[in-house]
């Protein structure tokens, strides 16, 4: 059987690829030693090294003895010099008759050699550095032994101590082998356990970034959140302390206004909360006539835009009665000239189908346009109806709005005439002040405390008068809507009678030329 070697089989002598290889070659008696070899050193103690631990020995190619042998091919010429040099007198040997009898070179015999070339994994020279000095030297001992030998007596017949000694080195050489093998095992099964480790290790690691990542990124996320409720808790801070700056100094403006609300006279009062109402409608009105304003211009360039397609369509209904009597001309003409003609009739009957066929694709390729326009007019006038129902909509929440404020306005006053009276109940029980309190500053009072019977200010007239105004202006804008709008339905109404009128027209005229 083939030995196992580093590269795939080792074809020494003694083995079935060795003999295949070697013994059907003529002999080579080239004594001379090889190019590639180098002796070994003498003024180097290679004990002394192993002994200090000196993993670069000198081997007979100047590099590590195993370093390159996974390179080798497998079945090729040389192995190493002192390989080479048995193989050599092998096959020497074998060719003259003198070892084990005469070999036959034929290919009868060679047909018989069992070839295992099973490859073997490769490994890296590192693995196996401790076998390497045991090996260079077996090596140097047996290529010193065979040299020694040759120098000696090249032509002696003592050949018995030679196969022994091939016979150890090459038992010797084969057990450093199998060692090296296990040890190539060995040092893989704790490269892919160390590697399945490392990828263990390696996922682990990119989970834990992938986590790291995500809580940074999470973190970030709830600074900048915890930031911005920050930032509004903040805001929703300055926003309530003014609004309770605002409603202290309410207060106090409304307690030291209501000191003096039982004196004031009815009248005053009156004034006092038609002013507020007034204010608010004019707002509420400013604001009606804004809205008005805008869906009055949206009306107008709607209107504008359907007057545009009106005198569109009356353009091209001109056009068509020009060319239906252009046509009509055109038939009688040669109605008269198809009654002088020898076939006149036929003539006549052709020509009229065919300006019927014209008539009647041009009134209807008209009448798609106008249903095309139509159609359009009819989403614009939804569109506007919407409009306007929310509008209507929007002025009755409006009005809502104003009641409900009313009426909120009327509460808080109600509620804070029972806490005047509540605060004058406790200073006069309570606490036993008999003393009237302090009048209020003279413009405070001066601007609302007025003698009974005195008339209005011109101020409070002028607003009056100007709500009124405003009030007319408004009404005035809004029925001018309405105008429009009611001018707009009447329009489509027209325009889908006109249509009906014109289906009639078409199917009589139909019947009329079927008759």
């Amino acid at each position: 059987m083939a030995r196992p070697g580093y590269g795939g089989v080792l074809d020494t002598p003694g083995t079935n690829v060795g003999d295949a290889t070697y013994l059907d070659r003529q002999p080579d008696f080239d004594m001379s030693q090889e190019v590639s070899f180098q002796s070994p050193a003498k003024d180097k103690n290679i004990f002394q090294q192993l002994r200090h631990g000196r993993p670069s020995l000198r081997t007979p190619r100047g590099r590590g003895p195993l370093a390159d042998r996974r390179n080798l091919p497998l079945q090729g010429a040389e192995f190493t010099p002192m390989l080479k040099s048995a193989t050599r007198n092998s096959a020497r040997r074998a060719a003259f008759g003198k070892e084990n009898g005469a070999v036959p070179a034929t290919p009868a015999a060679l047909d018989r050699i069992e070839e295992d070339l099973t490859p073997i994994p490769n490994a890296d020279a590192s693995m196996y550095s401790r076998n390497a000095s045991y090996i260079a030297d077996l090596e140097r001992q047996a290529h010193e032994a065979e040299m020694s030998r040759l120098i000696a007596s090249p032509n002696s017949s003592s050949t018995s101590a030679r196969p022994s000694e091939v016979n150890s080195l090459r038992t010797q050489l084969s057990s450093a082998q199998q060692s090296v093998q296990e040890f190539k095992t060995k040092a893989r099964d704790a490269e892919r356990k160390i590697g399945q480790i490392e990828r263990d290790f390696q996922s682990r690691l990119d989970d834990l970034e992938d986590q790291k990542a995500s809580l940074e990124q999470a973190l970030e996320d709830a600074q900048r959140d915890a930031d911005e409720v920050t930032v509004l808790h903040e805001k929703a801070l300055r926003r309530l302390s003014q609004k309770l700056e605002k409603s202290e100094r309410e207060r106090k403006a409304a307690a030291s206004s209501r000191l003096n609300l039982d004196s004031m006279s009815s009248e005053h009062r009156n004034l006092q909360e038609l002013l507020q109402q007034s204010e608010a409608e004019t707002d509420a009105l400013e604001h009606d006539v804004l809205q008005q304003q805008d869906a009055i211009d949206a009306l107008s360039a709607a209107e504008a835009s359907l007057r545009r397609k009106l005198e569109r369509t009356r353009s091209e209904r001109a056009a068509y009665r020009l060319t239906a009597e252009k046509l009509q001309r055109d038939i009688r003409e040669l109605k008269a000239a198809a009654d002088t003609a020898p076939q006149g009739h036929a003539v006549y009957d052709t020509l009229n189908e065919s300006a019927i066929d014209t008539v009647i694709r041009a009134a209807e390729g008209a009448e798609e346009r106008h249903g095309k326009e139509l159609r359009g007019m009819a989403l614009q006038m939804e569109w506007m109806q919407a409009r306007w129902e929310r509008e209507v909509s929007m002025r009755a929440d409006a009005a809502y709005a104003k009641k409900f404020l009313q009426l909120e306005l009327e509460v808080a006053h109600t509620c804070n005439k029972a806490q005047l009276r509540e605060l004058e109940q406790i200073r006069t029980e309570v606490l036993g002040s008999r003393r009237a309190l302090a009048a209020p500053p003279p413009s405070l009072a001066g601007r609302l405390a007025r003698p009974p019977g005195s008339r209005p200010t011109f101020k409070a007239v002028a607003t009056m008068a100007r709500f009124v105004a405003r009030a007319k202006i408004c009404a005035r804008e809004w029925a001018r809507h309405e105008a429009t709008r009611k001018k707009l339905a009447d329009r489509v109404e027209e325009m889908r009678r006109m249509k009906k009128r014109r289906g009639l027209k078409v199917v009589r005229e139909e019947e009329e030329h079927a008759v």
